[in-house]
């Protein structure tokens, strides 16, 4: 649903700015009066497209869609001093922890401003360690699914999960 969403606002969004964009190369060769007219519905639109991008985004923001790829390790050195060593490792491989996300653990690589923020959720069922990874760009929880959306942070998420796996 969100990815719905997602691409629909951003298709309205295209659609009046490039309206506006039409608007004023069309206003440039026409009488003053008319061209004023033009260009206050091209800016209309313009402001339009913002506000449906606006709209979006907080939409977005407030709902979270999870899309996460889940790994199953099974805990091979016993449960003692685990968290230690997923502290640790974490750590090593610039992981932080993010005390923004309420209702989660969640440790987070990244800003998501150039490459889309990796993300990861720990916890234990018995004598296995559950991790669900994914990857944050354009306001989405996107799994590690995909060749072709963030496919570099994608890969390093992958290995750093098969590193994980090693010392477990």
């Amino acid at each position: 649903m969100g990815k719905k969403i997602y691409t629909i606002c951003i298709t309205i969004a295209f659609v009046f700015l490039f309206a506006g964009i039409f608007l004023n190369v069309y206003a440039d060769g026409l009488p003053d009066d008319q061209a004023l007219s033009i260009l206050t519905i091209s800016l209309i639109l313009d402001v339009m497209a913002v506000i449906v991008l606006v709209g979006m985004y907080i939409y977005l923001k407030n709902h979270k869609f999870k899309d996460r790829s889940t790994f199953r390790f099974e805990i091979k050195n016993g449960l003692d001093n685990l968290e230690a060593k997923l502290q640790g490792f974490l750590a090593n491989k610039k992981f932080y922890y993010n005390s923004k996300v309420l209702d989660e653990i969640v440790y987070e690589k990244g800003t998501g401003l150039l490459i889309a923020k990796q993300c990861l959720k720990f916890y234990i069922e018995g004598n296995t360690l559950i991790v669900e990874a994914w990857i944050v760009g354009d306001c989405l929880e996107r799994n590690l699914e995909g060749k072709f959306y963030g496919a570099i942070p994608k890969k390093q998420l992958l290995s750093v999960l098969n590193e994980l796996q090693a010392i477990i």
